[in-house]
């Protein structure tokens, strides 16, 4: 069964996914199904045990940011039992850690990872 409905968004995202629409031959309708279900997809289920690929990057030159990231990732090594680092840029890093627990402690980590400062973007991939 489809359900048909309306959405308000704002105009220069309108445009991109009408250019992607056109490029690729996919309806709007069909873009914003698929989006929506990655999204709901990415929901962390706190009493489920999960596994999980962490991505955050940083600026390694602001503050103390390297020190409280290396004191979060030593925090957590029962869940974290794997990362690597790579150099994006001379302001920039990226980091990947591999996660296995229970969606809160997921959920802990990537607030504790996105409020120091230099810290620009944390983004939880769910493997399962």
């Amino acid at each position: 069964m489809v359900i048909r409905t309306c959405i308000t968004i704002p105009e220069e995202l309108f445009d991109k996914l009408r250019k992607l629409s056109e490029r690729s031959g996919i309806s709007r309708s069909k873009i914003i199904s698929e989006a929506l279900r990655l999204y709901l997809a990415e929901e962390i289920e706190f009493e489920k045990e999960v596994a999980a690929i962490i991505i955050y990057s940083y600026n390694p030159h602001r503050g103390e940011t390297v020190k409280r990231l290396i004191e979060a990732q030593h925090e957590m090594h029962d869940e974290v039992p794997l990362s690597f680092h790579i150099h994006v840029s001379e302001e920039r890093c990226m980091e990947a850690a591999l996660f296995r627990g229970m969606g809160r402690e997921l959920n802990k980590i990537m607030d504790k990872l996105s409020k120091i400062p230099g810290v620009h973007v944390v983004k939880a991939v769910k493997i399962g």
